[in-house]
């Protein structure tokens, strides 16, 4: 009974660190993608003109350390978890192990 409760404590917990990743990512992605579209037509367009909104927000509300943490840390977290998960799975799963020998 009690590896069948791990097996299903492992199944719950890969999509909630996948979801929290993809929140942690999320932020920069977004901040990028506006600084592109930003660049793509002139101000008073759209969608150049919500890009230069979001950027002027997060240029005003976002300090030097805030961004270092969004750009380096937020995704640093993100490959740290990710290769950590990739190296628990790799050590539990038999089968994992023979599709890549």
């Amino acid at each position: 009974m009690k590896s069948i409760n791990n097996h299903a404590i492992g199944r719950f917990s890969l999509p909630v660190l996948v979801i929290c990743e993809w929140l942690m990512v999320l932020p920069p992605a977004l901040f990028l993608a506006a600084a592109t579209l930003r660049t793509l037509q002139p101000r008073q367009y759209e969608p150049a003109r919500t890009s230069w909104i979001i950027l002027d927000w997060t240029t005003t509300h976002i300090s030097r350390f805030g961004a270092a943490i969004l750009f380096v840390g937020l995704p640093g977290i993100v490959i740290v978890a990710g290769c950590a998960t990739l190296l628990h799975n790799w050590q539990q799963d038999q089968t994992l192990r023979m599709t890549y020998e």
